[in-house]
């Protein structure tokens, strides 16, 4: 019994950190891609600002695709 507890708290522990180091990624490509968008001097259809907002996730942004594993 007490090895099944510790094995539940091992993986529940592996779970969390995952999730906190997804979220940390997320985080760095949202500023790296807002970094690449100051960069660009020229939109005119205003393409970025409609669609590459701060205010929304990274993942919901056009062109942009999030998951778990790269292509």
């Amino acid at each position: 019994m007490e090895k099944a507890f510790t094995f539940f708290l091992f993986t529940l522990f592996l779970l969390m950190s995952s999730s906190v180091m997804t979220q940390t990624n997320i985080t760095t490509d949202q500023l790296a891609l807002l970094s690449l968008k100051s960069q660009i001097i020229s939109d005119p259809f205003h393409f970025l600002d409609e669609s590459w907002s701060p205010a929304t996730s990274v993942c919901h942004w056009v062109g942009v695709t999030c998951g778990s594993r790269s292509p």
